[in-house]
């Protein structure tokens, strides 16, 4: 990684601007346009468009996406397959979350079972566990 930084607008133009600033500030104008060779990024859709023009720019450079990304995408598509699952998930966070007492009547009643996992909506590995959570606790 050669620098991250928190841009006010992100979209194919800026990610351009500073993916030239990051160039010109490491090699102060001394390497060859065709010596990068890669670049990795999100899968977001204005990062495409970046690569792709600056593809004309570096033309031997390939354009990654981080693997973390991709995983991210997969699980929010399983996620979104799932509703009635997710609707279980989403309420049984709001149950446990919100009244802590809960969580003390819950281990009391059921002393063998572990407190239902709250998963973050960003991290889309968390549903999984939650799923896997329930599909083990859970009886239908």
């Amino acid at each position: 990684m050669i620098n991250t930084e928190h841009l006010q607008v992100t979209n194919s133009t800026t990610i351009e601007r500073f993916f030239e600033d990051i160039v010109n500030m490491i090699t102060l104008h001394v390497i060859d346009r065709n010596d990068i060779l890669l670049i990795i990024t999100d899968a977001v859709q204005y990062m495409g468009k970046a690569v792709k023009a600056l593809n004309v720019l570096y033309p031997k450079m390939i354009h990654l996406t981080c693997l973390a990304h991709l995983l991210n995408r997969v699980c929010g598509e399983i996620c979104s397959l799932f509703q009635n699952v997710d609707l279980l998930i989403s309420n049984a966070k709001k149950i446990f979350s919100e009244f802590t007492h809960r969580n003390a009547m819950f281990t009391y009643f059921v002393p063998n079972v572990p407190i239902p996992p709250k998963p973050v909506i960003t991290r889309c590995g968390t549903w999984l566990t939650a799923a896997n959570y329930y599909s083990e606790y859970f009886i239908v």
